[in-house]
């Protein structure tokens, strides 16, 4: 059977035990990295959660996973709230797979709300 996995600090990553995913609490980067090497090798692994914060930080490792496999590697937020580091991985992604930016870049001036008409 395939299984689902997140990794991240123990304390924000407890709650997905709930839903069925299997957990991978990791505290550095270089832990983040031997668990996404090992993973990237197993056979029943359907897909991968990481937290926004350590994406953030362990980019290369996250880099390296995605060049071994074809398991999507997707990146969440945290308890903190996202940083735009999620929403931009996902975009990426995106872009790659259909070869078009259909989400668009992040906004610089949030405050306009997709308003482009600076008179309204």
């Amino acid at each position: 059977m395939y299984k689902a996995w997140i990794l991240g600090a123990k304390h924000e990553i407890m709650g997905f035990r709930a839903l069925g995913f299997e957990l991978a609490p990791v505290e550095s980067v270089e832990e983040a990295s031997q668990t996404l090497l090992r993973l990237a090798r197993q056979n029943d692994v359907a897909w991968v959660l990481i937290t926004e914060t350590l994406a953030e930080s362990a980019k290369a490792a996250c880099d390296e996973f995605r060049a071994l496999t074809e398991v999507p590697l997707v990146c969440i937020p945290n308890h903190e709230g996202t940083r735009g580091y999620a929403f931009e991985e996902v975009r990426k992604t995106v872009e790659r797979s259909l070869g078009v930016d259909l989400l668009g870049k992040a906004q610089k001036d949030a405050g306009t709300h997709g308003n482009t008409n600076p008179t309204e």
